[in-house]
């Protein structure tokens, strides 16, 4: 179901991998890692507190279903990797995608630094990429931030792609971390039907903006298999 659109994105991590995560220097950025929607042009609530939920906790491993606050659910499914698929009444809603690569031989131990500059050049790439895919459309990084990842330190960032109206057509959330030397991926990809790629299983970006505050939170507290996996 997913390998249709993400092994671009599994081929640049590996890049990335390979070459040391780019040599720009870049500083791991230091934000509450709590839960928050912060994309381009979303007005934040001021004097509201965030929504207190009890902590969603799914497995990578097993087909547990969890619920989700807003009355949809999470279930292990099938595909090419690891995958945790929202369901809404039966209806897969779309998928978080689980990877594992090699960190570079000469990585160095900062793991905050090596992910903030692989991530910054991994949206660089698909920048480049999207430019000679979907030219009409503009691309829109997604500011990264400090967030927890399977319960480790990690960074959550991405992009997403707008039209001439300013429309969301197309969005990635990505939580990367390190753990037993491997760089972790969980890749979140949404498509408009009438975008430049159509959802096949994967999220719309209206229904990704439904749960995304959910997903922050289970991310964070699901556990990762062993050595990210795979």
């Amino acid at each position: 179901m997913s390998g249709r659109r993400l092994a671009p994105v599994v081929a640049l991590v590996l890049a990335l991998t390979a070459c040391g995560g780019g040599g720009r220097p870049v500083t791991a950025p230091t934000t509450d890692p709590k839960p928050t929607e912060d994309l381009p042009g979303d007005e934040a609530p001021v004097d509201e507190p965030l929504p207190r939920f009890p902590p969603i906790v799914a497995d990578w491993e097993t087909d547990v279903r969890v619920a989700l606050p807003n009355g949809w659910a999470v279930e292990g499914c099938e595909g090419d990797a690891p995958l945790l698929c929202v369901v809404d009444d039966g209806r897969q809603v779309g998928f978080l995608e689980l990877g594992g690569y090699p960190l570079p031989a000469g990585h160095d131990g900062d793991d905050a630094a090596y992910l903030a500059a692989a991530m910054a050049d991994f949206v660089d790439g698909m920048r480049a990429d999207r430019a000679t895919g979907c030219p009409d459309l503009g691309f829109e990084a997604v500011p990264p931030i400090a967030i927890t990842v399977g319960g480790e330190p990690g960074l959550r960032g991405g992009f997403r792609l707008v039209d001439d109206t300013g429309r969301e057509v197309e969005r990635h959330l990505l939580y990367w971390t390190v753990v037993d030397d491997q760089h972790v991926t969980v890749t979140v990809p949404a498509y408009a039907e009438d975008g430049c790629l159509a959802a096949v299983g994967e999220f719309t970006p209206e229904d990704l903006g439904l749960v995304a505050l959910y997903l922050d939170d289970l991310v964070a507290h699901t556990p990762l298999p062993a050595a990210g996996g795979g």
